[in-house]
């Protein structure tokens, strides 16, 4: 009898016991079977080896494009921003002649009474 964590199994020999995923259940392989076992397990090791590395390089890239679009949105948003504060300047100005012709028309009446005393 062999014992592992526990369970007792027994050595049938030439064959070794192994556990059959497919199954859910313990089976025996034949000992000749052990190093293609593990042959197809370092094999299926590396090709899990080399997806982590592809999806690795696949984040590197789109953190790469993440960063890329975050400066070219930077660099519209300062001059955005300058002709926002330019046309805040534009307003602003603009109000003030808005102002002075409203004075101006204000003041054409007495301008004209003026002119008119003047001229007599």
């Amino acid at each position: 009898m062999l014992s592992v964590s526990g369970a007792e199994y027994q050595r049938v020999s030439p064959t070794t016991l192994r556990y059959d995923i497919r199954r859910n259940r313990p089976s025996y392989a034949n000992r000749d079977q052990i190093p293609k076992t593990i042959s197809e397990v370092e094999n299926i090791s590396g090709a899990i080896e080399e997806a982590v590395l592809q999806q690795s390089n696949g984040t590197n890239e789109i953190a790469r494009s993440i960063q890329d679009a975050a400066r070219a949105a930077q660099s519209l948003t300062e001059p955005v921003q300058h002709v926002s504060e330019e046309t805040e300047t534009t307003n602003a100005l603009t109000n003030e002649v808005r102002k002075a012709l409203t004075k101006i028309t204000e003041d054409m009446p007495n301008l004209k009474t003026s002119v008119i005393a003047v001229v007599r």
